[in-house]
């Protein structure tokens, strides 16, 4: 709905709250797109780009919550902390020093 109605009637008025409400309906979209490349293990610039494209898209359900009127609901919160786990779960799993064979820490004594 957030990606069709920002192109009818009642958002032509006000470029900002079109814009925010696009944007803030393209989040789930890039959030998938990032969680098949997660899956995939392959383009890690491009997780890291979209990751961050994620946060910056955040605000902007904010400013369609003001603008609207609304207030966030424990869903809300909930979507949000579940997509960081997904994004980010792996990033730190990513950088540590693991041998890749059964998950055990590399060698430390080197």
């Amino acid at each position: 709905m957030s990606l069709v109605a920002p192109w009818g009637e009642d958002y032509r008025n006000s470029l900002a709250r079109a814009v925010s409400l696009e944007i803030s309906g393209l989040i789930n979209l890039v959030f998938w797109a990032a969680a098949v490349l997660i899956l995939r293990g392959t383009h890690h610039r491009l997780v890291r780009a979209l990751r961050i494209a994620i946060l910056l898209m955040i605000p902007f359900s904010w400013i369609v919550f003001y603008v609207e009127q609304l207030n966030p609901r424990e869903g809300y919160f909930l979507w949000i902390a579940g997509m960081m786990l997904i994004l980010f779960s792996t990033a730190r799993s990513q950088e540590s020093n693991l041998d890749g064979q059964n998950g055990a820490p590399a060698n430390l004594t080197n």
